[in-house]
C-alpha cells in the first residue's frame, strides 16, 4: 500500500469494501480475503465504493503496513519467539 493509494478488497469470497482504517482491522480478521462481510457488488456498487476514497488513506494505510507487517517485525517477533522457545 503505497503512498496516495487505495485499497479495495475483493475476492472470488465477496467483498469487504474500500478499506478504511477501522475496515481494514476487521478485514484482517479473515486475512483481508472479503469473508468478513461477503458483500456481492455490481458496477454500480464498486463505483460507490471508489467515490468513498480520500487521499488521506494513503499515509495511513501505509502507517499501518509500516507498523504491523514489515519483514523486519516479523523477524523480530519470530526471533523473540525463538529466543523464549529454547530458554
Amino acid at each position: 500500500m503505497a503512498c496516495g493509494r487505495s485499497v479495495m478488497v475483493y475476492d472470488m469470497h465477496g467483498a469487504d469494501g474500500l478499506l478504511t482504517e477501522e475496515l481494514f482491522w476487521l478485514s484482517m480478521e479473515c486475512n483481508c480475503s472479503g469473508r468478513k462481510f461477503a458483500h456481492i457488488l455490481n458496477f454500480k456498487d464498486i463505483v460507490y465504493e471508489f467515490s468513498k476514497y480520500d487521499a488521506k488513506m494513503g499515509e495511513i494505510n501505509r502507517t499501518i503496513i509500516e507498523n504491523h507487517f514489515t519483514l523486519e517485525n516479523h523477524v523480530d517477533q519470530m526471533l523473540r519467539v525463538y529466543e523464549n522457545a529454547i530458554k
